[in-house]
């Protein structure tokens, strides 16, 4: 009897000691009692935050930031945050300030979030990490937010995001700053030296590379923005307008023409297309490739790009150009432009590839009375241009460095 008695007395004290374990207490009912919630200590699950609206969410997150000081970008949340008793905004607040505790909870109401949007937002991609997304889930955003989506999934792996540099290679301090800004205002950031920047597959899984395509597609979509060399895959089966390159280089324009060939196999004979295409893991060079297997509308494609390079090229005599304008042409390419620019006003060249160059155009007609003062203010800063890429290139680097 002893012994039956003593069991009981355990299996009760063990069930009391499990409900004990899993009393939090009441929880909040209404925004004025989270405010005094203390998320330092205490845990919250998403049930708890059932019923709250997207705007009760973003305060709660608010109250948790907001009881370090945190001054937030967003407007509404900063207004509604400013007149509470608790809140001394602090501009010299940092993430670290944040507990474990509060981190857990931060991330249970980000995903609440997450949940009750109609669309991804920035900051939500976490939650769809084995999840397949499509362009319908992202909706429409603004340039940085799309700037913001494009890096968040490497990120997640330890991607570190550069003041001066976007997830696109561009070093443009104003156009990434906000980017960069918005990733070291973010507690789950850490940054590392060790994410493989020339081989990401192998941290980032299948899902997360088709997500991150994804992404680049749905911003193309809505803004028809630069296409970058590559990317040609994406938009299998779309046509090509001249909007979507509008805002490509010359030396990109030329990568994503023969880059429609290099898809079909194609094997160059110019160097630079060799190297270019040689280390692209869907490269297969062939001998057997055929021009019937361009198909009718990567021929519309061709067309098109070929019409915006004749566009920048008519341009040389009419538009200043700046070395990004002209960044990663070969000193063949940049030495070819320059000279077109000559040609243009019908200079008579002496060496015999480029009279032969320029022979073959059909807008070309040599006049012997050419004089250096036929050039423009806005050529001869063209030519100096090209004439700098030609060094630069020769020298071992088209690219600009960065920074």
């Amino acid at each position: 009897m002893r012994r039956r008695l003593a069991t009981i007395a355990a299996t009760v004290g063990a069930i009391v000691f499990a409900a004990g374990c899993h009393s939090r207490g009441p929880m909040p009912r209404s925004l004025a009692e989270w405010e005094q919630f203390d998320f330092a200590k205490r845990e919250v699950g998403l049930g708890d935050l059932k019923g709250l609206s997207g705007t009760d969410l973003a305060r709660v997150r608010g109250i948790i930031f907001g009881k370090h000081g945190r001054v937030f970008e967003d407007s509404a949340l900063q207004a509604w945050l400013m007149p509470r008793p608790w809140y001394v905004a602090d501009g010299q607040y940092t993430p670290e300030r944040l507990n474990d505790r509060e981190r857990a909870n931060i991330e249970v109401v980000r995903e609440a979030e997450a949940r009750a949007r109609p669309h991804i937002a920035p900051g939500d991609l976490l939650f769809f990490k084995d999840r397949p997304i499509t362009s319908a889930m992202l909706g429409q955003h603004t340039q940085d937010e799309w700037d913001i989506l494009e890096l968040e999934i490497p990120v997640i792996h330890g991607y570190r995001v550069d003041l001066t540099e976007g997830y696109d290679g561009y070093t443009d301090e104003s156009d990434t700053a906000t980017v960069w800004r918005w990733y070291q205002e973010r507690y789950w950031y850490h940054p590392t030296d060790d994410y493989p920047y020339q081989h990401p597959e192998r941290v980032l899984s299948a899902v997360e590379r088709a997500n991150i395509d994804t992404i680049r597609v749905a911003r193309l979509l809505q803004y028809a923005a630069r296409i970058e060399p590559g990317s040609l895959d994406l938009l299998a089966g779309r046509e090509i307008t001249p909007k979507m390159i509008s805002a490509n280089k010359l030396y990109e324009l030329r990568v994503l023409r023969n880059e429609i060939y290099a898809r079909h196999g194609y094997r160059f004979s110019t160097k630079w297309l060799q190297e270019h295409f040689a280390d692209k893991p869907w490269y297969t060079p062939r001998d057997d490739f055929k021009e019937i297997e361009i198909t009718e509308l990567e021929r519309r494609n061709l067309a098109t790009i070929r019409a915006r390079e004749d566009e920048l090229h008519a341009q040389l005599s009419t538009e200043p150009f700046t070395q990004w304008d002209v960044n990663g042409l070969t000193g063949d390419d940049a030495r070819i432009l320059r000279n077109e620019i000559f040609a243009r006003h019908g200079y008579a060249f002496r060496d015999p590839k480029l009279a032969a160059y320029f022979a073959a155009l059909s807008w070309y007609h040599p006049d012997p009375s050419f004089t250096d003062a036929s050039l423009s203010e806005i050529e001869k800063g063209n030519v100096k241009v090209l004439r700098d890429q030609e060094i630069h290139a020769k020298s071992g680097q088209r690219f600009l460095p960065e920074g």
